[in-house]
């Protein structure tokens, strides 16, 4: 992803955003099928075409229009993760087609953003545990499940949430997105996407695509909080004039553009990441990115719901739900002192495994 967009990248994005804009307040069927019949559930699942900029540009795309969609967990990371996977191709064909849905099933009680080693087990096809922040688990049809073997490798299971022995939980997040807890006690059914060293691979680059798209759907939120509070600050009046003509109110909005840019460079950073880096040198890059979204993200909407006063803190108007956006995003796989924690251990002489887990 370059730092000036193609035409067709342009167009993309325009496009998005303006279907974002109408289906924002549509139930998750019809908005899936809004998002199939543009093509947006077939993006990268083509192993030949990852598309990683473009899956990229409606992640922020539809963070800008506050699309209650979990698209960068089920699409971006989860679905990705089936290109090029021959045993899966009838479930990609589903997902591009807008009827099926994966969600990663990664986190798992107690372990905070550990996803390493898993404390789900695979024992004769049978999968138990627990897993819990299930982004888009309470609508997917299927869940990507990490879990150990026999062998206590690594394994990725697709397993059907309507499968004997699956109990799904479903919750809204703060936001209004939704996800899910899965309780699997002998659940079967599961098909084995990868195991071992390949599993790890899998793992390491859904992380990757879920950490790059949450900065990018973080910068779409900054935007329309950038673009709503400059509107506020043009045509709100008081002691005679627009409260824009302040200078200490200018002077703290100029600080919100320079956190928004900086997102921005680093949402560019962190595409270019996934298109041309791999192992520490790509989460490096990752974790630097997450790190500068969430702060830059708290900065925006904190300012922002100040300018506008009371207006700001009431549940009607849209600030107060694009922040809530950055910040579920901000929380989904590694916070702010998790992706410090990554920094740290990366910038240890003999750093030489992803510290995505």
């Amino acid at each position: 992803m370059d730092l000036i967009l193609t035409e067709e990248q342009r167009i993309l994005f325009d496009t998005v955003s303006r279907l974002g804009a109408d289906i924002a307040g549509f139930d998750p069927a019809a908005r899936r099928a809004r998002l199939a019949e543009f093509g947006l559930t077939a993006l990268g699942l083509d192993a030949d075409e990852p598309m990683i900029a473009e899956g990229v540009l409606v992640a922020e795309a539809l963070g800008q229009a506050r699309v209650n969609e979990a698209y960068v967990h089920t699409h971006l990371g989860a679905a990705r993760a089936l290109a090029g996977q021959p045993a899966a191709a009838a479930l990609a064909s589903e997902i591009a087609a807008g009827t099926a849905i994966l969600a990663p099933a990664l986190h798992e009680p107690g372990r905070r953003y550990d996803l390493t080693p898993a404390l789900t087990t695979l024992q004769n096809g049978r999968l138990d545990g627990r897993k819990v922040a299930v982004m888009g688990g309470d609508v997917a049809s299927h869940a990507l499940v990490s879990a150990r073997d026999d062998h206590e490798q690594l394994v990725l299971v697709v397993l059907p949430l309507a499968a004997p022995g699956v109990t799904r939980r479903p919750f809204a997040t703060l936001d209004g997105r939704g996800g899910a807890e899965l309780a699997l006690d002998g659940a079967t059914e599961g098909a084995v996407l990868a195991s071992g060293p390949a599993a790890e691979r899998l793992l390491a680059d859904m992380v990757a695509r879920i950490d790059a798209g949450l900065v990018a759907d973080s910068v779409g939120a900054m935007s329309a909080l950038m673009a709503m509070t400059a509107e506020y600050l043009r045509t709100r009046r008081q002691f005679g004039k627009s409260i824009g003509a302040f200078q200490a109110l200018q002077h703290r909005f100029v600080d919100m553009k320079l956190a928004h840019e900086l997102a921005r460079s680093m949402a560019i950073a962190s595409a270019r990441a996934l298109e041309m880096l791999e192992g520490p040198e790509r989460d490096r890059v990752l974790a630097s990115a997450r790190l500068q979204a969430a702060d830059s993200g708290r900065r925006i909407g904190e300012e922002a719901i100040q300018m506008h006063g009371a207006m700001g803190m009431t549940a009607e108007y849209p600030a107060g739900g694009f922040f809530k956006r950055l910040l579920v995003n901000a929380a989904s796989f590694g916070d702010a002192d998790h992706q410090l924690d990554r920094l740290i251990a990366l910038a240890r002489p003999g750093a030489n495994r992803s510290a995505a887990a």
